[in-house]
C-alpha cells in the first residue's frame, strides 16, 4: 500500500472549526489522513502534549486567526499553537516536515 501523506491542522477550533472540517474533508477525499485534535481519530500519545502529536507527519497546516487559545507556557505566554508553529517551523528547516500557512485578512 502507497504511503497516504498525513497533515496536523493548527489553529484554535472554535473561530476555524467550519474551515477545519472543510479542510479535512477536501484531503481525506483524495486519499490523505488528516489529525485534527477536535476528532475521534487524532491518536497519538495521551501522556504528552497534543502538540507533539501533530509534529510527527507530513505537512503541517497552519491556521492564524485573531483568537489565542490554550496555553502551552502560560508564564510566558505562548499558546500552544504558537509551540507547534515553533516546532514545526523548526523541522521544516531540517527538512523533515512541509508547512502550509493561511491567516485571516482582518488580522
Amino acid at each position: 500500500m502507497a504511503h497516504r501523506p498525513t497533515f496536523s491542522l493548527s489553529s484554535t477550533i472554535y473561530d476555524f472549526r467550519d474551515l477545519r472540517s472543510a479542510i479535512k474533508f477536501s484531503l481525506e477525499e483524495r486519499g490523505c489522513r488528516v489529525l485534527a485534535s477536535e476528532f475521534n481519530d487524532f491518536g497519538g500519545n495521551l501522556d504528552g502534549h497534543s502538540y507533539e502529536a501533530c509534529l510527527t507527519n507530513d505537512y503541517f497546516v497552519l491556521l492564524i486567526g485573531g483568537r489565542v487559545g490554550g496555553w502551552y507556557d502560560p508564564n510566558a505566554r505562548v499558546s500552544i499553537t504558537q509551540q507547534e508553529y515553533r516546532t514545526a517551523y523548526a523541522l521544516n528547516q531540517q527538512r523533515k516536515l512541509r508547512m502550509v500557512t493561511f491567516v485571516r485578512s482582518e488580522v
